[in-house]
């Protein structure tokens, strides 16, 4: 059953600041997925942070958990789920679990893994792949719009502009939002001041009560994040008139500003993957009392004055409805790593890049994935189907305005 309000939440203050500013949350490193219908308990590394407790010991994408601490993922006492949901979701730093999987190559591994403070690595896997007809793209992983993803975003443009590439693939898979400001900066990043053209990035839509806010810009400097005020270097730009976005159900929010965002500028975008989480909404966080509240407060729209995708963007070859995308859709693969060409996903990317058309493929199991590192609540209910939780950042710019 879906929640009847998806989007609001609260946390510490100090946990916001921690990751908002310097990317810092609690666990192990790993990001999990759920697969399969909701009746099902399935449960695999999606990714993990760089020089993580997890990666350092050998966890891996793909990686399917059979027990934490002797219980059985499967298991359904009130004292199970509470040891699932402390060993996976919310382990207290410091604390060791031992937690069982089953490889992608079939074989049972045994960890034990003690929970620390994680730093992000919001961009990963930083590549150019030559396709077989010999085309030039461009791959990246960009899981979070956090204010530390800004140096590995421009690392990244200028590594592509170095290699010459012809195509960009950007994964969002994972990217369930964050700062609106860095999502304007990758946009002018990938399209450039000749596709920009002058027009805007987002526009806020509110409701009578409130002032109009001038519409935003594509970003083209780069952004001191501890005072959100330009430092007035220029960004390297693609001046990319089309881009490949890989989506799952949990790309949210800033990431779908993204793809909205250079809609209404016509850059081509072609999606592949899975329908967006569909959340044209924002928030200025409230501070109170050491608690930090996320309350809706408007929803944007494009330079074309859409923003009604509360269903999320649908890739599809043969695009009806104004959240329709051109693109393919394709389940997400987790028995290959991200980054290689084989992998479903990004295989069907670099198939439509020679192509121009969907690759036919038969559907695999679907997936639902979320980021659980920094979540306290109880994401096994006893005797219930499995459920789970993704909060939903968004952070504007505060001189333009500021949510997550």
């Amino acid at each position: 059953m879906q929640k009847k309000d998806n989007f609001h939440f609260s946390e510490p203050t100090e946990d916001y600041f921690q990751e908002a500013q310097s990317g810092v949350t609690s666990g192990y490193g790993i990001n999990w997925a759920f697969i399969g219908d909701t009746a099902d308990r399935i449960l695999r590394v999606a990714y993990l942070e760089d020089d993580s407790p997890a990666s350092q010991i050998g966890f891996q994408r793909g990686d399917t958990v059979l027990s934490v601490d002797g219980v059985s993922i499967n298991t359904n006492t009130e004292s199970g789920v509470d040891m699932l949901n402390e060993g996976l979701f919310s382990p207290t730093n410091g604390d060791s679990h031992t937690i069982v999987v089953r490889s992608n190559d079939g074989a049972e591994k045994t960890f034990n893994v003690t929970a620390g403070n994680i730093e992000q690595t919001p961009v990963q896997n930083v590549k150019t792949i030559t396709t077989a007809n010999g085309s030039s793209v461009g791959y990246m992983q960009f899981n979070s719009h956090i204010s530390i993803a800004q140096e590995g975003l421009i690392d990244a443009v200028n590594k592509f502009k170095t290699d010459g590439i012809d195509e960009l693939v950007i994964d969002f898979r994972y990217n369930g939002g964050g700062l609106l400001a860095l999502s304007a900066q990758l946009a002018y990043m990938v399209a450039g001041n000749a596709n920009v053209n002058n027009r805007f990035y987002y526009q806020t839509q509110q409701n009578d009560k409130q002032p109009v806010d001038s519409p935003f810009p594509f970003i083209d400097e780069e952004i001191d994040y501890s005072t959100f005020f330009s430092t007035g270097e220029n960004l390297p730009d693609l001046n990319l008139s089309k881009v490949y976005v890989l989506s799952t159900s949990g790309t949210c929010s800033a990431s779908e500003a993204f793809i909205n965002g250079l809609k209404g500028i016509d850059a081509e975008v072609i999606l592949i993957g899975d329908t967006t989480c569909g959340k044209p909404y924002g928030f200025t966080p409230t501070h109170n009392c050491a608690t930090t509240y996320y309350t809706i407060q408007f929803s944007g729209v494009n330079s074309k004055e859409f923003g009604e995708y509360a269903a999320g963007f649908t890739p599809t070859p043969t695009p009806q409805f104004d959240a329709d995308v051109q693109g393919c859709e394709i389940e997400d693969d987790f028995d290959h790593q991200l980054g290689d060409s084989d992998e479903a996903v990004l295989a069907t990317a670099l198939f439509h890049v020679e192509n121009g058309s969907c690759p036919v493929r038969t559907a695999a199991a679907k997936a639902e994935p979320a980021n659980f590192s920094s979540s306290r609540e109880s994401l096994i209910p006893l005797n219930m189907p499995v459920q789970f939780t993704q909060r939903n950042m968004d952070l504007t710019w505060p001189t333009l305005g500021e949510e997550r």
